[in-house]
């Protein structure tokens, strides 16, 4: 059974502040995204847990523990701040998922740029790819890098016409930057009234690498090391960059 596939976009949510929507499934945040250059608001978010929302061809799968999404989450506490809960729930259907309690204050890039963030864990094909960063991160190469690099450098491997959902435009790659360094850059948009994610990193042409079609979740984990080898490419190419 072909499990990855561009399916039909799922984000599920609440939000009460600024913008306010009842729970409800939507493609994306683009609700909140159109909205003031400055929120302050409250959102839910249903987060499904394994393949069954994806088997019913909705785009809504996490495979991470809490523990992994919680720290999944946390690596922006170094940038922004904002507060979140966890809970783990299963609804009617006996679907398994976490809800999300989130609270960001500030200008709609910061919005734009954690919910993002979060969907990431969901949606096909990030939250293959943030399973790659976990194992990435064990990896004593990597063991450094901050995660949001990691996963450009993943992203960027990948790249291809229908990623308009990533923090680099396809076919770019992005130059690491530290956590203070991104902040800045982030603060040096909003002071200029702009809200594009593609504009926060400084980018490079990427090289296009052929790649093994993966249609289930156990040959993902399976050709990991496969992949490996093209991650650690783009990394010793970014890295002689400045």
């Amino acid at each position: 059974m072909n499990d990855f596939r561009y399916l039909n976009y799922h984000t599920e949510y609440s939000v009460h502040g600024t913008a306010n929507k009842q729970m409800d499934s939507e493609a994306c945040f683009y609700y909140v995204f159109n909205g003031k250059e400055y929120q302050n608001n409250y959102y839910k978010i249903i987060i499904y847990r394994g393949l069954n929302m994806i088997k019913k061809t909705y785009d809504n799968g996490c495979f991470l523990e809490k523990s992994e999404l919680h720290h999944h989450i946390s690596i922006l506490k170094h940038i922004f701040d904002f507060t979140f809960n966890i809970e783990e729930c299963v609804n009617k259907n006996l679907d398994p998922y976490y809800e999300l309690s989130l609270h960001i204050s500030g200008a709609n890039l910061i919005h734009r740029f954690i919910l993002t963030w979060i969907r990431y864990v969901y949606e096909f094909p990030y939250n293959l790819y943030i399973l790659d960063v976990n194992n990435m991160k064990t990896i004593d190469t990597f063991k450094y890098v901050n995660p949001i690099n990691l996963f450009n450098i993943v992203a960027s491997s990948y790249s291809e016409g229908n990623t308009g959902h990533m923090l680099v435009s396809p076919y770019r790659a992005a130059k690491l930057m530290k956590y203070n360094s991104l902040k800045n850059r982030i603060c040096e948009l909003i002071a200029n009234n702009e809200d594009s994610l593609n504009d926060v990193f400084e980018t490079i042409d990427c090289p296009k690498v052929k790649r093994r079609d993966i249609t289930t979740l156990q040959d993902w984990k399976l050709f990991f090391k496969e992949r490996l080898e093209i991650y650690n490419k783009f990394y010793n190419l970014i890295k002689k960059v400045r």
